[in-house]
């Protein structure tokens, strides 16, 4: 099953990435800079209260996918997780501008396995990793639950 995932470059600084997950209206925390007023035009225009809009919120973390590309001299990896996952190894205490590739200690041994789907045509239902399109992301394999 195809994915859609947030794409992130291994050299950006933990301070851009949080701000791609709040362009994606995905904020760590209901104080974030953002998320109240998402949350309240939330309330406002779909009737919620803001037990559910919380609750929106909070989904959209669980279940949005990013990958991390980096590129090792001529050698690029390619890395997948739920959006929680990767805020988890990022931690609160990271420095701002610490390297998402530190910060998220990158390890070629951690990278996903990648399908190109310009070279091998379509990836199937089982495949786990990162779907590509040459060098462009098209998203991520996840296998369907049983």
């Amino acid at each position: 099953m195809l994915e859609d995932a947030i794409l992130f470059d291994a050299r950006m600084s933990v301070a851009s990435a949080l701000e791609r997950l709040a362009e994606h209206r995905i904020w760590p925390r209901p104080d974030d800079p953002g998320a109240e007023a998402w949350m309240e035009a939330l309330m406002t225009v779909a009737g919620l209260d803001r037990e559910a809009a919380e609750e929106r919120r909070r989904a959209r973390l669980e279940e949005a996918w990013a990958v991390v590309r980096r590129q090792h001299f001529g050698t690029v990896f390619w890395y997948r997780f739920r959006v929680r996952e990767l805020l988890e190894r990022m931690g609160s205490s990271a420095d701002p501008e610490m390297r998402l590739r530190d910060a998220v200690y990158l390890q070629e041994s951690g990278s996903a396995n990648t399908h190109d789907v310009g070279r091998s045509g379509p990836a199937g239902t089982e495949f786990e990793g990162v779907v590509l399109d040459g060098a462009t992301l098209v998203g991520v394999g996840v296998r369907p639950p049983p």
